[in-house]
């Protein structure tokens, strides 16, 4: 079970009333758990949310956080959007200290394809870009005029990296090289499938 898990099991244990010891061992327990928790920006799962009460609120925790916005778009069908999420999640340390992650879907969410059409008319997926926290868009996964997507090749991989490395503020080069040794190992089992 996740921390967040832990510590919603924790909080509804708790209950009303009198506290027992118990009750103080699980409120110390929460407050430890929510301490440890990543500083992580949470959207909802609701694939039908308005996009822009979504970018507004990224917008607002990078702001307070002093972070970046990692924006993907995708779609519910697109199989290499379910593979960039599974990277971001599994890597989810090395991008927290700098980055708020939203992704936005442009087919069910409201507004999500108006808010995409604001920063590109590519119609591939997932296309990410990079906004700084007021933002405005500082880099994007397009190379020329093709879109990387979820990287594979060696190639987008490449950029994939220097899009990090262009808009990093608190990670160090162990961490630009951490992000790209994560993805070049993760972008590999793609490569070998072909």
């Amino acid at each position: 079970m996740n921390h967040y898990g832990r510590l919603c099991l924790l909080v509804l244990a708790c209950g009303c009333g009198g506290t027992t010891d118990n009750e103080r061992t699980a409120s110390r327990e929460a407050q430890r758990l929510r301490s440890s928790m990543p500083d992580t920006y949470q959207q909802p799962v609701s694939a039908s949310a308005d996009a822009s009460e979504l970018l507004a609120s990224a917008i607002a925790h990078a702001t307070e956080k002093d972070k970046r916005i990692f924006l993907h778009f995708g779609t519910p069908t697109c199989g290499w959007c379910r593979r960039l999420e599974e990277y971001l999640a599994m890597n989810q340390a090395l991008f927290n200290p700098d980055y708020v992650i939203l992704k936005l879907d442009t087919v069910e969410m409201i507004g999500g394809a108006e808010i995409k059409s604001q920063f590109t008319d590519d119609r591939t997926a997932p296309w990410i870009a990079i906004l700084d926290k007021d933002g405005t868009m500082l880099t994007n996964s397009t190379i020329g005029s093709v879109n990387i997507g979820c990287p594979v090749t060696k190639e987008e991989c490449a950029h994939f990296v220097a899009m990090i490395e262009s808009t990093i503020q608190h990670g160090t080069q162990d961490t630009i090289d951490s992000i790209a040794t994560t993805m070049d190992q993760f972008a590999s089992t793609f490569r070998d499938e072909g």
